[in-house]
């Protein structure tokens, strides 16, 4: 049961990241959530299995830490190579990619430090 439950969550994963669309809901920590939930086990303990402190975890989960990839590495591991460190990577990187691609405000804070703009029409 639980290698099919982490498949089903590997393909999950597969098929977000290969949509061009961006899901706020479908973010790192909405997966790890669910990873975390099919390991059945204590949230300290689960921390504990992947040598990350407790308050990590729940900021990681919550969206309001983004992983390094020790994490990605520490994750692939503990699901002996059932979800590649890639997959949780792509996650990762097609928030930033959103980021980046949407934030106006930071793009106007960026915009000062850029000078003698090329003049090639787009």
């Amino acid at each position: 049961m639980l290698l099919a439950d982490l498949l089903q969550l590997k393909f999950q994963m597969e098929d977000y990241v290969n949509r061009e669309e961006f899901t706020i809901q479908k973010n790192f920590g909405h997966f790890l959530k669910e990873y975390f939930r099919l390991s059945r086990k204590k949230r300290n303990e689960f921390a504990v299995e992947i040598g990350i402190h407790e308050t990590l975890l729940s900021q990681l989960i919550n969206n309001r830490r983004v992983p390094g990839e020790n994490i990605l590495i520490r994750l692939e591991l503990h699901s002996n190579n059932s979800i590649p460190a890639s997959y949780w990577y792509r996650l990762v990187q097609k928030e930033k990619e959103h980021f980046i691609k949407t934030n106006q405000d930071f793009r106007k804070s960026e915009k000062k430090f850029v000078t003698n703009i090329l003049g090639v029409p787009f």
